[in-house]
Protein backbone atom coordinates (compact mmCIF):
# COMPACT_ATOMS: atom_id res chain seq x y z
CA UNK A 1 0.00 0.00 0.00
CA UNK A 2 2.67 2.42 0.43
CA UNK A 3 4.44 1.67 -2.52
CA UNK A 4 0.95 2.61 -4.42
CA UNK A 5 1.05 5.89 -2.05
CA UNK A 6 4.56 6.92 -3.31
CA UNK A 7 3.56 6.14 -7.17
CA UNK A 8 0.40 8.60 -7.44
CA UNK A 9 2.66 10.90 -5.05
CA UNK A 10 5.42 10.87 -7.41
CA UNK A 11 2.90 11.39 -10.53
CA UNK A 12 0.93 14.18 -8.97
CA UNK A 13 4.59 15.99 -8.27
CA UNK A 14 5.64 15.26 -11.69
CA UNK A 15 2.45 17.22 -13.13
CA UNK A 16 3.02 20.14 -10.61
CA UNK A 17 7.14 20.84 -10.35
CA UNK A 18 8.33 21.93 -14.07
CA UNK A 19 11.17 19.59 -15.17
CA UNK A 20 13.89 20.86 -17.15
CA UNK A 21 13.15 18.76 -20.27
CA UNK A 22 15.52 18.29 -23.07
CA UNK A 23 14.40 16.82 -26.53
CA UNK A 24 14.98 13.34 -27.43
CA UNK A 25 15.58 12.95 -31.50
CA UNK A 26 15.87 10.09 -33.75
CA UNK A 27 19.92 9.92 -34.74
CA UNK A 28 20.87 7.78 -37.63
CA UNK A 29 22.74 8.48 -40.68
CA UNK A 30 21.76 5.48 -43.94
CA UNK A 31 25.90 5.31 -45.21
CA UNK A 32 26.12 3.84 -41.73
CA UNK A 33 23.25 2.26 -41.10
CA UNK A 34 21.01 0.44 -44.12
CA UNK A 35 18.19 0.16 -41.55
CA UNK A 36 17.94 4.07 -41.55
CA UNK A 37 15.82 5.10 -44.93
CA UNK A 38 13.47 7.92 -45.99
CA UNK A 39 10.52 6.29 -44.78
CA UNK A 40 11.40 4.32 -41.72
CA UNK A 41 8.83 3.92 -39.28
CA UNK A 42 10.23 3.68 -35.75
CA UNK A 43 9.43 0.30 -33.49
CA UNK A 44 9.98 -0.22 -30.32
CA UNK A 45 13.77 -1.67 -31.03
CA UNK A 46 14.47 1.38 -32.77
CA UNK A 47 13.51 3.56 -30.18
CA UNK A 48 15.95 1.83 -28.05
CA UNK A 49 18.60 1.95 -30.52
CA UNK A 50 18.28 5.70 -32.10
CA UNK A 51 16.73 7.49 -30.00
CA UNK A 52 19.11 9.69 -28.35
CA UNK A 53 18.26 12.42 -25.52
CA UNK A 54 20.31 15.51 -27.51
CA UNK A 55 22.42 16.61 -24.28
CA UNK A 56 25.85 16.45 -26.39
CA UNK A 57 24.28 19.77 -28.87
CA UNK A 58 24.43 22.84 -26.95
CA UNK A 59 20.70 24.77 -27.11
CA UNK A 60 19.10 21.37 -28.84
CA UNK A 61 15.49 22.64 -29.54
CA UNK A 62 14.79 20.94 -32.94
CA UNK A 63 14.79 17.38 -34.66
CA UNK A 64 15.91 17.04 -37.69
CA UNK A 65 15.48 14.66 -41.15
CA UNK A 66 17.74 15.29 -44.49
CA UNK A 67 17.74 13.04 -47.01
CA UNK A 68 19.17 13.71 -50.73
CA UNK A 69 23.21 13.11 -51.98
CA UNK A 70 25.73 13.00 -49.12
CA UNK A 71 29.43 12.21 -49.83
CA UNK A 72 28.00 11.37 -53.45
CA UNK A 73 25.73 8.53 -51.94
CA UNK A 74 21.76 8.80 -51.69
CA UNK A 75 21.01 8.96 -48.00
CA UNK A 76 18.77 9.60 -45.01
CA UNK A 77 19.91 11.55 -41.72
CA UNK A 78 18.57 12.16 -38.43
CA UNK A 79 20.11 14.33 -36.02
CA UNK A 80 19.54 16.60 -33.17
CA UNK A 81 19.78 19.98 -33.93
CA UNK A 82 20.52 23.75 -31.80
CA UNK A 83 18.82 25.62 -34.97
CA UNK A 84 15.99 25.68 -37.51
CA UNK A 85 17.09 24.30 -40.87
CA UNK A 86 13.34 24.84 -42.12
CA UNK A 87 11.39 22.01 -43.81
CA UNK A 88 11.52 22.17 -47.92
CA UNK A 89 12.36 19.77 -50.45
CA UNK A 90 14.27 21.03 -54.18
CA UNK A 91 15.80 19.02 -57.14
CA UNK A 92 19.50 19.06 -57.13
CA UNK A 93 21.59 18.29 -60.20
CA UNK A 94 25.26 17.50 -59.54
CA UNK A 95 27.68 18.95 -62.07
CA UNK A 96 28.13 16.55 -65.02
CA UNK A 97 25.58 14.03 -63.87
CA UNK A 98 22.12 14.43 -66.09
CA UNK A 99 19.72 13.24 -63.20
CA UNK A 100 18.18 15.42 -60.86
CA UNK A 101 17.79 14.29 -57.14
CA UNK A 102 15.20 15.04 -55.16
CA UNK A 103 16.38 16.46 -51.51
CA UNK A 104 14.83 17.46 -48.96
CA UNK A 105 15.34 18.69 -45.10
CA UNK A 106 12.21 18.04 -42.06
CA UNK A 107 13.14 20.45 -38.86
CA UNK A 108 10.60 19.65 -36.19
CA UNK A 109 10.56 20.88 -31.87
CA UNK A 110 8.65 17.55 -30.63
CA UNK A 111 10.39 14.67 -29.36
CA UNK A 112 10.99 11.29 -31.07
CA UNK A 113 9.29 14.03 -34.33
CA UNK A 114 11.98 13.10 -37.15
CA UNK A 115 11.26 9.58 -37.74
CA UNK A 116 8.87 9.52 -40.55
CA UNK A 117 5.33 9.11 -38.51
CA UNK A 118 3.55 11.22 -35.87
CA UNK A 119 4.95 10.22 -32.43
CA UNK A 120 3.38 10.71 -29.20
CA UNK A 121 4.68 13.80 -26.73
CA UNK A 122 5.68 11.90 -23.30
CA UNK A 123 5.21 14.81 -20.87
CA UNK A 124 3.90 14.99 -17.65
CA UNK A 125 0.24 14.22 -18.19
CA UNK A 126 0.62 11.08 -19.78
CA UNK A 127 3.49 10.15 -17.20
CA UNK A 128 0.63 10.23 -14.54
CA UNK A 129 -2.00 7.94 -17.14
CA UNK A 130 0.61 5.73 -17.39
CA UNK A 131 1.67 5.62 -13.45
CA UNK A 132 -2.22 5.35 -12.61
CA UNK A 133 -2.51 2.64 -15.22
CA UNK A 134 0.57 0.74 -14.21
CA UNK A 135 -0.66 1.05 -10.35
CA UNK A 136 -4.48 -0.31 -11.19
CA UNK A 137 -3.14 -3.10 -12.82
CA UNK A 138 -0.43 -4.56 -10.46
CA UNK A 139 -3.26 -4.23 -7.60
CA UNK A 140 -5.78 -6.46 -10.17
CA UNK A 141 -3.22 -9.06 -10.57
Amino acid sequence: MKILLFVILGALLSCIVPFSEGIFCFSCDSSEDIACHEFWEADLDDELLYLNDCSHIQNAQYCVKMTGIYEGKLGTKRFCSGRDWGTECAYIQRPGDIQQYRSCISTCSGNACNDGKSFMKLNSMNLLLISISLTLSVGHC
